[in-house]
């Protein structure tokens, strides 16, 4: 057997087998993760969702085992596109580095599917298979969650870097900026869905191009600011309306913010780094 998946009962026998015979894992943590956090807002049964927080006790110290054997690792998550950067933060979490999360993904995986030879690196001849982020990914693994540009076998598929200034009389990246406010007793809650579905879904979004979320707290409340960032008006009607400034309220947070901006205010980026 050249891999197995999941692996979250994975005993001492196991992984000496595993390591003896250099079997891959792909661990898919953050599948399990997200079931636990979100099972009752997903309409998980009961008996599954006990199941799922059962399988989460043994999961952390499953993956440390395998990391004591210093299995193969591979980056992969059975659930939505949407959340497969979260599995970088989760093998973080579990006890690999920045780096190795990352090799997992890249380096490791091509070796396991046989395309080292035209992967894996950046060299005359490879397969130009390329993405990039703002920062730096080996301090702080969870700026993959905001990709900036992908280049597929050396075609640009996304570029959403800013151009400052705008040149030929084209628009530069334009940021929406919305306060929100909870009751301190809500402000992880709201937090969870901001980054488990709220933010997802807009990604779907023709133009959309990343977010950043700030939170403080306020007295006896929790303030939220939410920058989204867009390649054009017409992008931005594509998620608010032809309005463009009308605020977007997702039902599920209606009834966790005490208050909130009405009106969503947008500004030229005039220099992003």
């Amino acid at each position: 057997m050249r891999v197995i998946t999941i692996g979250a009962m994975l005993d001492e026998e196991g992984a000496a087998l595993m390591e003896k015979r250099g079997t891959w894992l792909v661990p898919t943590l953050y599948t399990f993760q997200y079931g636990a956090e979100q099972g009752e807002k997903l309409g998980l049964e009961p008996v599954m969702l006990a199941k799922v927080r059962r399988i989460i006790s043994a999961q952390g110290p499953a993956f440390k085992r395998a990391l004591a054997h210093q299995l193969r690792i591979v980056f992969g998550l059975d659930n939505s596109p949407d959340l497969l950067p979260r599995e970088f933060a989760a093998l973080v979490r579990g006890g690999m580095t920045p780096l190795q999360a990352i090799q997992a993904a890249t380096i490791s995986a091509q070796e396991m599917l046989g395309h080292a030879d035209e992967a894996e690196s950046i060299a005359k001849g490879k397969v130009a298979d390329l993405v990039a982020v703002r920062g730096d990914p080996t301090r702080d693994v969870s700026v993959l969650e905001n990709v900036v540009f992908v280049m597929m076998e050396g075609t640009v598929v996304k570029d959403a870097r800013a151009s400052v200034p705008a040149r030929d009389g084209e628009h530069p990246m334009i940021m929406r900026v919305w306060h929100g406010w909870t009751k301190t007793k809500d402000a992880d809650e709201y937090d969870r869905l901001l980054r488990d579905e709220i933010l997802p879904g807009i990604h779907r979004i023709k133009g959309y191009g990343g977010s950043w979320v700030l939170r403080r707290t306020a007295g006896d409340e929790v303030e939220f600011v939410t920058i989204t960032t867009w390649d054009s008006w017409d992008a931005i009607e594509g998620f608010a309306g032809k309005g463009r400034t009308k605020s977007v309220i997702h039902p599920k947070a209606a009834h966790l913010l005490t208050r909130h901006d009405e009106q969503s205010v947008h500004f030229d980026a005039a220099w992003v780094p």
